[in-house]
């Protein structure tokens, strides 16, 4: 398939923020015994989106680190 039939987008991750360091661990986890395809992955979450229905236009996603509760990050999706 040639690359003009093909539009890519990257996704960047934050090496020295320790929640987009796990994001990206969790992302490269092998799956079934196999290394994950991340773009398929990706791709899978956007439809999972869709089919949803996308209710929530821009949710908020708060993550409880646990150990601090200083350390709760907010997410904008």
């Amino acid at each position: 398939m040639s690359n003009k039939n093909r539009v890519i987008k990257s996704v960047a991750f934050d090496l020295t923020d320790e929640l987009e360091t796990e994001l990206l661990a969790h992302a490269e986890k092998e799956f079934n015994g196999k290394k994950r395809n991340f773009s398929r992955y990706v791709k899978r979450l956007i439809q999972a989106d869709k089919v949803s229905g996308g209710a929530i236009e821009n949710p908020k996603v708060v993550i409880d680190r646990g150990y601090d509760k200083n350390e709760n990050y907010t997410i904008e999706i």
